[in-house]
């Protein structure tokens, strides 16, 4: 599904947190918001999921004007920085939660759930923990718990808000490698919050720079390095080489 947000505006007191964002991903597509705290970034990526509320402006996936669709409803995979799983249940329960909350009408058999949970499981490759709480596994293995829950509703938009900020330097960089892979075998559309350049080099197609509520320049991580369209956007990347 394509992801279009026009003139975005959101304030919080006297602070323009969004101030007339602009943003179309194509399906398929994997876009990176780049920039330093405070820019937005997860932000944007909360009002595009439904989880946050904007003050203007125009939110479409797939072309459907989202301005009354609740987030439950709009089929988005969510991955929040530091997890946000269950710890009073089980990985396996963990991931099987989005689908058990559905509505009676659309919720999935028992067996449904449990045959694509263990899918899933295997997906992420860790299926040996399914019955572990999300204590007694690492922080490697609860991202994986957590993309896994993201996944069970076979979302086609997948949100991801710095999932890899907690993990050390090789974890993340397995993880990159495998969440770029997942992304190509399932189609999804992807957008990622990081602060890294290397992380957004590595992952995105397109990279959007954010600050101060704005998106100074779009593009491919080339033409961010070979062609910045701003001062702010050149010295950025340039910090992070």
């Amino acid at each position: 599904m394509s992801v279009e947000a026009h003139d975005i505006y959101k304030r919080f007191g006297l602070i323009d947190v969004l101030d007339g964002i602009n943003l179309s991903v194509t399906e398929g597509e994997f876009v990176a918001l780049l920039g330093p705290s405070g820019s937005g970034k997860t932000t944007l990526l909360r009002a595009l999921s439904g989880l946050e509320s904007i003050d203007a402006g125009t939110i479409r996936i797939a072309g459907q004007n989202m301005e009354h669709v609740p987030a439950r409803l709009r089929h988005i995979g969510f991955v929040f920085q530091h997890y946000a799983l269950f710890r009073h249940m089980t990985v396996f329960e963990n991931i099987a939660f989005g689908l058990r909350v559905r509505p009676r009408a659309n919720r999935p058999s028992r067996s449904e759930i449990s045959d694509r949970v263990n899918d899933l499981l295997n997906l992420v490759q860790i299926p040996e923990l399914a019955d572990r709480y999300p204590d007694r596994i690492s922080g490697g293995q609860r991202q994986r718990v957590a993309l896994a829950r993201a996944l069970a509703i076979q979302p086609p938009v997948l949100l991801l808000d710095e999932p890899f900020s907690a993990l050390d330097a090789q974890v993340r960089e397995d993880l990159r490698d495998w969440l770029r892979g997942l992304h190509e075998r399932l189609n999804l559309t992807s957008i990622f919050v990081t602060h890294d350049q290397a992380e957004a080099s590595h992952l995105a197609d397109r990279i959007a720079v954010m600050r101060n509520g704005q998106i100074e320049q779009i593009g491919t991580p080339e033409e961010l390095q070979s062609n910045p369209a701003t001062e702010f956007v050149a010295n950025f990347i340039r910090s992070q080489s």
